[in-house]
């Protein structure tokens, strides 16, 4: 919520006459209230400074999180959250296996499948590329894939 952080105050007061005088009050550096009366074309700049000041403080209030957060938290709220050893050990050993398998492919097989799942090449692009047809390059990564899993 905002809550004006300001080190003055401003007020508007009539004199006797019904003419509006502006004033702003502080403190000074010995801690006495100062009261000055200043020109209507400062007081506004005053109090577009105070405007100013609350929507950023509003800005603030509503859509930056006000808490500490711990390292544990933080980890939770990751986008890839940290793998467990065991985790990380598993992956390395399928990545380690199925890159041993890849290259005891043929040649063509293993440059298609690689191009189609590791770089996100489409068929089509893989096929312009080999100079070959697109259902080659399909057979192709298919049958890398069976060998693949049936490894597996």
């Amino acid at each position: 919520m905002y809550k004006s952080k300001n080190p003055y105050k401003l007020k508007v007061l009539l004199d006797t006459a019904g003419q509006e005088r502006y004033y702003v009050s502080f403190k000074d550096g010995t801690g006495t209230i100062q009261e000055v009366e200043i020109s209507r074309e400062l007081f506004l700049e005053f109090q577009s400074f105070e405007k100013e000041y609350k929507h950023e403080a509003n800005i603030y209030d509503r859509y930056i999180e006000h808490v500490e957060l711990t390292e544990e938290q933080l980890s939770k709220r990751a986008l890839n959250p940290p793998k467990s050893l065991e985790e990380e050990v598993n992956r390395r050993i399928i990545r380690y296996i199925i890159n041993k398998i890849i290259l005891d492919l043929p040649q063509a097989h293993t440059r298609r499948f690689i191009l189609y799942y590791e770089f996100g090449f489409t068929l089509e692009k893989i096929a312009e590329l080999e100079g070959c047809s697109k259902m080659a390059v399909k057979k192709s990564i298919d049958s890398a894939l069976r060998k693949i899993l049936k490894y597996i």
